[in-house]
């Protein structure tokens, strides 16, 4: 066991995604040695009451009573010198529209120039409240984010009006390569501004932009659930992640 001094102490911030995330180490379905673990944030409509205020992320009344049960420690409110660094999951981050509507483009007429690209994943992320805290936070802490996997298939019609194939008819059709290029432009904006995404394994996406069934929350069909995801795949973006923060260990010593 690494001794006291060698733990690294890291906070997951996010929304009802946690959840998953949670019950992937409470179930031990995923190990991260020398990581001690804190959660902050909130589920639903009470996510979006988060602010920032003097550099830290605070939450509006709304949000009091579910940071409680989240955090666990009585923490009130979130700065980049409580921990050794960050993981924002989840929280309003939909890749899947940037990507979808990457992929729609790439697909039809074609992509527009580099610039353009780059301006509309930058519009994309700066308009995500969440997004903007990471952007803060990794001027002080190493950040990573992962967010908000592709919709789960098979729930629901994706291609009923106001729906994601309604939009973006062309993205169900997606290659590996198709998506590996959105993916990589909004990988590369946002690492501009010092916050690294992690991708969605594409072993885990079916159906051009939709995450397998088999990841799937309980009883996804019946709450037509098509956002969150099973502590298996919490367990699999926390492999994803503890691999990049150990090789970033290893550079830095």
């Amino acid at each position: 066991m690494p001794s006291a001094r060698k733990i690294k102490r890291i906070c997951l911030f996010g929304d009802s995604a946690l959840a998953a995330y949670r019950h992937a180490l409470t179930e031990g379905l995923v190990q991260l040695p020398g990581i001690e673990v804190e959660f902050f944030g909130a589920p639903g409509p009470s996510f979006r009451s988060f602010e920032s205020l003097n550099g830290r992320i605070v939450p509006g009344p709304e949000a009091l009573p579910a940071l409680s049960l989240v955090n666990g420690a009585g923490r009130t409110s979130l700065g980049p010198d409580d921990f050794d660094a960050f993981l924002f999951i989840g929280a309003r981050l939909g890749a899947a529209d940037f990507v979808a509507a990457h992929i729609h483009l790439a697909r039809g007429s074609g992509l527009p120039s580099r610039a353009v690209q780059e301006a509309m994943a930058y519009d994309f992320l700066i308009r995500v409240r969440a997004w903007r805290f990471a952007r803060d936070f990794a001027r002080h802490r190493p950040v990573m984010f992962i967010p908000t996997p592709y919709p789960t298939e098979g729930i629901l019609d994706l291609s009923a009006r106001n729906r994601l194939f309604a939009y973006y008819p062309r993205a169900e059709f997606a290659t590996v390569a198709d998506r590996a290029r959105a993916w990589q432009m909004l990988m590369d904006v946002s690492q501009k501004s010092g916050v690294p995404l992690l991708a969605q394994p594409d072993h885990t996406v079916t159906r051009g932009v939709l995450t397998q069934a088999r990841y799937a929350t309980k009883d996804a069909a019946a709450k037509e659930d098509i956002s969150h995801k099973s502590p298996e795949f919490a367990a699999l973006m926390l492999q994803n992640w503890y691999a990049l923060w150990q090789n970033r260990a290893k550079i830095d010593a």
